[in-house]
């Protein structure tokens, strides 16, 4: 009687503990769901209005305004697409329906494509795009394509909140703990109070650089996904 009393409790706690676990799913549903619609209602609602006035005969627009008009959907589209983009891949990183490739990379090529994809930006802002690699720290093992995607993520970020003339450094140094890969710049930083939430989905910490096109909030998220596939860690740091 003892052991099944025993085993029945169990069961409760259980049950219990499945029931917790799976209001808890609803909500982080219900709550995504109503992230999503928030984030795609903005550039829709934009870009409908700019069409709209656009297809109006009985207003008049000079080359320059319907010129300024199309260049805002256009800007909102690509929006749209980023985010899309964004949801896509965070799905499938979570599901796990991807499997990561396991090969041997070298840093510093990982380091080259990104310094490549943000030359540009960095030659006209005058923002200095530099990267070091310490003892030991030359190779990894994981999948290229996505950890080049979480740096890419990271120093988008980054670039996005340092000021023009400033520096943005990538740095990869060998630990006892494993390898660390960090990106630094000499922005404003991040408010202490944030730091437990930049991983989040749709978190963002404010308005960064004026006139910067704001991103979807998944970068950082989809970084932590990547990060923890590959049986890492994130740090967030105030630097």
């Amino acid at each position: 009687v003892t052991e099944l009393a025993t085993a029945f409790n169990r069961m409760v706690d259980e049950l219990a503990a499945r029931a917790r676990r799976l209001r808890a799913s609803d909500a982080a549903r219900k709550q995504l769901l109503a992230d999503v619609s928030h984030e795609l209602k903005t550039p829709v609602t934009t870009i409908r209005g700019y069409l709209e006035t656009l297809a109006m005969a009985e207003v008049q627009l000079d080359p320059q305004t319907r010129a300024r008009h199309v260049a805002v959907a256009r800007r909102e589209i690509h929006r749209l697409e980023r985010l899309i983009g964004d949801l896509l891949d965070a799905a499938r990183l979570e599901a796990g329906a991807e499997a990561m490739e396991r090969n041997e990379i070298p840093v510093a090529e990982l380091f080259e494509a990104i310094v490549d994809r943000h030359e540009h930006e960095c030659r006209t802002r005058g923002i200095r795009l530099s990267s070091s690699i310490g003892p030991g720290a030359e190779t990894l093992v994981g999948d290229a394509f996505r950890l080049e995607q979480a740096l890419t993520n990271v120093t988008t970020n980054a670039l996005r909140h340092t000021r023009d003339g400033g520096h943005v450094e990538l740095r990869a140094e060998r630990t006892a703990g494993g390898l660390v890969m960090a990106v630094t710049d000499d922005g404003e930083g991040i408010a202490a109070e944030h730091l437990p939430l930049i991983f989040n989905r749709f978190f963002k910490t404010g308005a960064s650089r004026k006139g910067a096109t704001q991103g979807s909030g998944l970068g950082l998220y989809i970084v932590k996904t990547i990060v923890e596939r590959h049986g890492g860690t994130d740090r967030k740091s105030v630097v």
